[in-house]
């Protein structure tokens, strides 16, 4: 994002994995098309990173 680094106190942020989301929804999807099955309300866990600017600065400053 954008001027994430501006902000004073540093913001917490997370990195969503869009591109993959959209991969694996469309997998999915082309398997239930491809199968002629309903959905089976399969979970798919993936990977997020945080980002926790100055996360590692001394109590107290």
């Amino acid at each position: 994002m954008p001027f994430i680094d501006k902000p004073r106190p540093p913001l917490t942020s997370v990195h969503v994995p869009h591109h993959e989301m959209g991969r694996t929804a469309a997998r999915l999807l082309l398997r239930q098309i491809r199968d002629g099955s309903p959905c089976r309300g399969e979970t798919v866990q993936l990977p997020v990173e945080t980002h926790r600017p100055g996360a590692t600065a001394t109590v107290g400053q």
